[in-house]
């Protein structure tokens, strides 16, 4: 891990739009299975930095990670995918065989129209800064900014076969509550966290 003196964190402003979309671009070019990511184009950068909430981490002045929190309607699709809004939700989720173990979650809410729902929407990291724990450090970043806009759940959606980001996420305390096929076709776990 870098010198926690080396590191600083920012609120990234529009200003980012094209050096995010890069990075994006960088990982996307580095992976044999596309899937893993879902691509945004420069315009969805461009509404992250000016409607939601965009964390950059700096290793003397060069950003080497990210993470967008996202504020969202009830209308929009992540949400939506949940169906657990009124009653208990319990759900046992196989995992795929290369993973060789079972996910039990038993996350349960009585969902109420006035709850305010975030997303955790995308994190990247630099291929040569990940190892160092800084997805999970972004996430807890994430979420004291979420607790301090009054947010009360986070959900996110992760490829199955991301077991890097996977792991990060249940280690964090997400659990899994579904299985979906999200963004055209793309196979998603849905983890949610109550803060």
């Amino acid at each position: 891990m870098l010198n926690e003196k080396s590191l600083k964190w920012k609120k990234l402003n529009n200003s980012f739009a094209n050096v995010l979309y890069n990075m994006q671009q960088d990982v996307f070019d580095e992976l044999k299975d596309k899937s893993l990511l879902r691509y945004n184009d420069l315009n969805t950068f461009k509404d992250c930095m000016e409607n939601h909430f965009t964390l950059g981490l700096f290793s003397h002045e060069n950003l080497i990670a990210f993470g967008i929190l996202y504020f969202h309607s009830l209308k929009e699709q992540l949400i939506n995918s949940l169906q657990c809004y009124s009653t208990d939700f319990r759900c046992l989720i196989k995992s795929n065989s290369k993973y060789k173990r079972k996910y039990y979650t038993n996350f349960s809410f009585s969902y109420q129209y006035n709850v305010k729902i975030a997303t955790i929407k995308l994190i990247i990291v630099k291929k040569e800064f990940r190892g160092n724990h800084y997805q999970r450090c972004i996430i807890r970043k994430l979420e004291q900014q979420a607790k301090k806009l009054s947010y009360k759940i986070l959900i996110c959606s992760v490829s199955p076969d991301n077991i890097y980001s996977l792991n990060n996420f249940l280690l964090e305390n997400y659990r899994i509550v579904d299985n979906k096929l999200l963004y055209g076709g793309l196979k998603r776990f849905i983890l949610v966290k109550r803060l």
